[in-house]
């Protein structure tokens, strides 16, 4: 089974030590995925979604003056309206953003898969990553100090253009990367310093029923 969109994506930059953003509509059961980042020294402390429990937090990742972070939230217990708010533990005056998107067809048990990151100077600003299955969703965000209107996605991703006025940085999605195995998500830029971070997320896998069929033996005498 394939993962596929929903609503979203809501996006928000800061406003002291929050970002709020809003998802209308959303459905019970779906999976949300954030992608955090920001300028400076402040520590991502939280994300909360109104109604349900707080997303859960991967690995802050640093360089090149910026930090990304993914956090998810498996299941939705209720749909509606929802407030996502990010919270960090210093203002940073509108030098952070906050990125929501709602997902369905995800494995809700066994959401997250892994996460990567990488940094370096070039034109090849991807982040390898290994996925554990097949048919899996990856998003990675980048940020580079080269003007990201030469920046073009890795093939089969689509972008999607941040607002952080700090730093030149962007985002990409696969839906669907397909067979199990590393995978190079991010963009070609004109050649400059980049960090560039990614996760993966599985789909939801139904399990395969199997018939046993009774063999009945007669003995005769």
């Amino acid at each position: 089974m394939s993962i596929t969109s929903g609503v979203g994506p809501a996006v928000a930059t800061d406003s002291g030590t929050t970002a709020v953003a809003t998802l209308n509509g959303t459905t019970a059961g779906r999976s949300l995925v954030a992608i955090l980042h920001w300028h400076g020294t402040g520590a991502l402390v939280s994300v909360s979604v109104s109604g349900e429990s707080n997303m859960t937090l991967l690995t802050t990742r640093s360089g090149i003056s910026t930090n990304h972070c993914f956090a998810y939230l498996s299941t939705m217990t209720a749909g509606g309206n929802k407030t996502i708010t990010a919270t960090w533990d210093t203002a940073l005056s509108g030098s952070a953003e906050l990125w929501v998107k709602e997902y369905a067809g995800g494995n809700t048990s066994s959401w997250f898969d892994v996460e990567a990151t990488n940094s370096g100077t070039g034109t090849s600003a991807v982040s390898p990553i290994t996925t554990s299955v097949d048919n899996e969703l990856i998003l990675a965000v980048t940020t580079a100090d080269v003007d990201e209107a030469g920046w073009s996605p890795v093939s089969g991703y689509t972008r999607y253009t941040l607002l952080n006025p700090w730093v030149w940085d962007d985002a990409v999605e696969n839906l669907n990367v397909g067979v199990a195995g590393t995978k190079n998500p991010g963009f070609t830029i004109p050649s400059g310093n980049f960090m560039t971070t990614t996760a993966a997320f599985k789909p939801f896998v139904p399990s395969t029923a199997y018939t046993v069929r009774n063999k009945i033996v007669y003995a005769t005498k």
